[in-house]
């Protein structure tokens, strides 16, 4: 009956998803888990139309690691189903990248399933997780804290990634298996308290089934009704995003008139299509960006971006070290600026020329970067002014300030390239000896 009963749902679930001409890429470890999936697939490749690859990463982490990769490859073998396999360091590899072997496995295996899918241009990536592994999810997403969609757990369809056994417990896999006596493996480190995942299912779920002995079921039902939930905001939030996002960043006005849930999804889905990844931040991070409220804040954020407050918007980029740069000019030297991509010529001014200024003699001009203490006296106005304030009056995000050319003469400041020019040097100063006028030609870099 089992038989019966969890194939035909089993081919009922995947039909939703699975059309002909498909190539699914299986991800197979050896376990009852993954040999059950694999085992419904190969039984229903015909009637689906589709084909199947199984893969399978060797973690290197266990003494029955290779024995366990041999078994997938002779079951492979024996049902004609090509079988793509790979070694992995994971214990070295953890070392290396300073995060726990839990974590680097996963990594692994899914940058190589992707890999994969890829090679074999793929429609599926398909996962044996099944609804323990669900309770499991949302159990510790729930201990190391959570929102809606962490308490939503896995979906059966996330990008490229199916999982078909998602409403079948455990015991019904093993009892499908176990009727046609299939073989498969068994990873002994599922017994182990070594990872944080084994304790939740050795120790904390048997304390749970003494109060709810359907705890799995009634959890994974839960975690149901909470991505559909989980669902309907993020439909709602994509929206507001479409309407908030511009070239030049996220628009706080149209971010700050939103409910607090709604603006740490648009957040989040800014984050993503910044740093093109399917990464979550924290709730950490998400509240740094949300205490952004003054131009020129910022927080950093992982993969090495940082995100900026400006007057408007917020915005998403790299963190750029900018260094201090300091160009000599000579009169009629071209003079490339590397950081701009920019050559500059210092000539004397001709009557058409609208960048002009005077100058007693040339020596010690150059372009450089701006400095802490720098002053002018900003053409239109009166008084000495603080650059610094005279950027933040002219509204000039703070990321930007430092790739500001400053045309200088010693230290006294003849013009912010391309903002505004020192008065003190568009007159002919009534001086025993005459000024000349000069201008500077500026050209752009061509590819």
């Amino acid at each position: 009956m089992i038989l019966k009963r969890l194939e035909a749902e089993f081919l009922r679930q995947i039909r939703r998803y699975v059309k002909p001409n498909m190539t699914l890429i299986a991800a197979v470890s050896g376990g009852s888990d993954s040999i059950c999936m694999l085992t419904l697939l190969k039984r229903f490749s015909k009637t689906l139309s589709c084909s199947i690859v199984a893969a399978h990463l060797n973690h290197g982490l266990r003494q029955e690691a290779d024995a366990e990769e041999e078994f997938v490859r002779q079951f492979c073998k024996e049902r004609k189903i090509p079988l793509e396999i790979r070694h992995s360091d994971i214990k070295n590899l953890s070392r290396e990248k300073k995060i726990s072997e839990e974590l680097c496995g996963r990594q692994e295996r899914y940058a190589f399933f992707e890999e994969i899918r890829e090679k074999y241009q793929a429609d599926w990536i398909v996962t044996a997780h099944h609804r323990d592994d669900q309770t499991e999810t949302v159990l510790m997403h729930l201990i190391r804290g959570c929102g809606l969609d962490g308490l939503s757990g896995m979906q059966e369809c996330s990008g490229r990634l199916l999982r078909p056994l998602l409403p079948y417990s455990k015991d019904d896999l093993l009892a499908y298996l176990n009727a046609q006596n299939i073989p498969f493996v068994t990873d002994q480190s599922n017994y182990s308290d070594r990872y944080f995942r084994n304790k939740i299912r050795l120790q904390l779920i048997p304390l749970l089934e003494e109060m709810n002995p359907n705890i799995s079921e009634t959890i994974s039902e839960s975690a149901k009704l909470f991505s559909e939930d989980s669902a309907f905001l993020l439909k709602y939030a994509e929206e507001k995003f479409r309407n908030a996002y511009t070239p030049d960043g996220l628009l706080k006005s149209v971010l700050q008139n939103e409910p607090l849930s709604i603006r740490r999804r648009i957040l989040q889905l800014f984050y993503r299509q910044c740093a093109h990844t399917a990464q979550n931040l924290s709730a950490k991070q998400i509240n740094a960006m949300l205490a952004l409220k003054k131009s020129g804040q910022k927080t950093d954020l992982p993969g090495g971006y940082c995100c900026w407050c400006d007057y408007h918007t917020l915005t998403i980029q790299k963190q750029e070290v900018r260094k201090a740069f300091f160009y000599p000019l000579s009169e009629n030297m071209p003079c490339r600026i590397l950081e701009s991509g920019k050559t500059v010529l210092l000539r004397r001014a001709k009557p058409a020329d609208t960048f002009r200024f005077f100058l007693k003699n040339t020596d010690h001009l150059a372009i450089r970067s701006r400095k802490n203490g720098d002053c002018f006296y900003p053409a239109g106005m009166t008084g000495k002014k603080k650059l610094s304030d005279f950027l933040s009056d002219e509204k000039i995000p703070c990321r930007e300030r430092d790739a500001i050319p400053i045309l200088v003469q010693n230290n006294d400041i003849i013009a912010v390239i391309g903002l505004r020019q020192d008065r003190r040097f568009l007159e002919n100063n009534q001086n025993e000896t005459k000024n000349e006028e000069y201008t500077l030609e500026i050209s752009e870099e061509k590819c």
